[in-house]
């Protein structure tokens, strides 16, 4: 009982520092609010899926929805306190960011479709 209330303390440490791009995390903080994150995301699209009213549906998706983009803003800062920790500058994860939204965007799907059909 008492190792759950550790890792849920430590959750809310993560989501309250969402401001802190200074300083860092350690490993531990990281996998822990990934893990949680991961947990309630399935946990949301399970009561999605099972949900046959399109009214309901309409809501649970838009819950989702609200649910990614409030993580989606302290993730940012825990990804950058993780790089300051392993002794990388906070801006290579836009270095990341940059090549997600290439790929995305700006390159062909052809390629995809022809290697894994």
């Amino acid at each position: 009982m008492f190792y759950i209330k550790n890792i849920f303390n430590e959750y809310y440490n993560t989501l309250s520092r969402w401001k802190d791009y200074k300083s860092r995390s350690p490993r531990r903080e990281c996998w822990i609010f990934n893990c949680i994150n991961i947990v309630c995301y399935f946990v949301l699209l399970q009561l999605r899926d099972t949900i046959t009213q399109q009214n309901v549906f309409n809501i649970f998706m838009g819950i989702t929805y609200i649910y990614v983009l409030f993580i989606l803003i302290p993730s940012i800062p825990l990804v950058i306190r993780r790089l300051h920790h392993l002794g990388f500058s906070g801006k290579w994860y836009f270095l990341y960011l940059f090549a997600y939204i290439v790929d995305d965007f700006f390159l062909d799907d052809g390629i995809y479709e022809d290697l894994f059909s």
